[in-house]
């Protein structure tokens, strides 16, 4: 239960205060969950074999270059599979990776990417 007692002049007004900055407070929550929204739907996935016809390379490469390290991949759960586990790669770590062995791999990162017109 809640005992309601008399607010001094000074609380009276920091409680106002308070009041007065929900709706800016409640629209920045809003515009955090927009942003968020945005964030997962931009985020570009591509599977072993993509990065690998991207790179000119094969399937067992691109696993050599992960278990040493080289190329990060992201695991994802796929709740109808039984024992293998759901890989991708994100445009982010493959741009990173094509421009630190751009040389290596002779792949123009404008060509592995290109712009959507």
């Amino acid at each position: 239960m809640i005992q309601l007692t008399a607010l001094t002049n000074e609380e009276a007004t920091q409680l106002t205060q308070v009041i007065n900055q929900i709706p800016a407070l409640l629209q920045a929550i809003e515009n955090l969950k927009a942003e968020n929204h945005s964030l997962k739907t931009n985020l570009l996935l591509y599977t072993k074999e993509q990065v690998a016809q991207m790179l000119n390379v094969s399937v067992r490469q691109i696993e050599t270059w992960v278990k040493a390290g080289r190329l990060r991949q992201i695991s994802l759960s796929d709740p109808d599979a039984k024992r293998s586990k759901v890989v991708r790669f994100s445009q982010t770590d493959l741009s990173e990776f094509i421009y630190n062995h751009s040389t290596a791999l002779n792949v123009n990162i404008d060509e592995a990417f290109p712009k959507k017109k």
